[in-house]
């Protein structure tokens, strides 16, 4: 019994170390962009308020305009998720000329 309790230890001792080792190593990659004097906020908009695709879309082109419009601004964007944050994103589809179920098809990706 003793045997396989070091055993486990030791196997998780051997895959921490090459967790911390792979996530040291991530910080040194580039990731494709700079991160480097950014802003992100998340907005969470009233459904009452923002009840159809193009009232959303409204807002958020104005909000866009009127930040790239601000001093020192030097470019705004929107996105659903921001690369490398924490969470999953799902998405329906659907596939044209193919049967929908009740359930639709998800697309499932860690960020």
């Amino acid at each position: 019994m003793i045997h396989h309790t070091n055993h486990a230890h030791s196997t998780l001792l051997v895959g921490s170390g090459l967790l911390l080792r792979s996530l040291t190593g991530l910080r040194r990659v580039n990731p494709g962009f700079e991160a480097q004097d950014l802003m992100t906020a998340q907005l969470v908009l009233s459904p009452v308020r923002y009840d159809n695709p193009e009232k959303l879309r409204a807002f958020y082109l104005a909000a866009l305009d009127r930040l790239s419009a601000m001093p020192g601004v030097q470019a705004a964007a929107a996105t659903v998720a921001l690369p490398f944050a924490h969470g999953t994103f799902t998405a329906s589809f659907a596939i044209v000329g193919h049967l929908v179920f009740a359930r639709p098809a998800m697309a499932l990706w860690r960020l």
